[in-house]
């Protein structure tokens, strides 16, 4: 029973971050629809979705991971990465961005959610300017 409050919790944090984030979104495009097409969308691959992938597929599920199930780690790590890759796109980039979302998981256990965070930034800029 405490797990399954311990998941129901987690759900409800996800829920509620996903819920702020489209408001936020919201508010921002109303804010940089001004602004050259182009800027808005080199700050919102290069700043906003790095932090905000990060933060909600890599440091949320690990951390809960490690406190919660470390027996299914690797799971939580491979799972994360699915997601990752399922949210870009179609059945294609659920293997490619699944495995960079792997790639990153592995940055993140080595290395901390900063450079998860700038591997993620350099990644979505190459991406940019292609």
């Amino acid at each position: 029973m405490k797990k399954f409050l311990y998941v129901l919790a987690i759900l409800f944090l996800v829920y509620a971050v996903q819920h702020a984030w489209v408001n936020m979104y919201i508010l921002f495009r109303e804010f940089m629809s001004g602004y050259s097409f182009h800027i808005y969308n080199l700050f919102l691959m290069v700043i906003v979705a790095p932090i905000w992938e990060e933060t909600l597929f890599r440091h949320i599920p690990i951390t809960i991971g490690k406190l919660y199930f470390p027996r299914a780690f690797g799971e939580i790590i491979i799972g994360s990465s699915i997601i990752f890759g399922w949210i870009h796109g179609d059945v294609t980039n659920i293997i490619v961005q699944g495995f960079i979302g792997l790639t990153l998981c592995f940055v993140y256990i080595k290395l901390g959610l900063r450079y998860a965070i700038l591997s993620h930034a350099i990644w979505n800029f190459t991406c940019f300017l292609n």
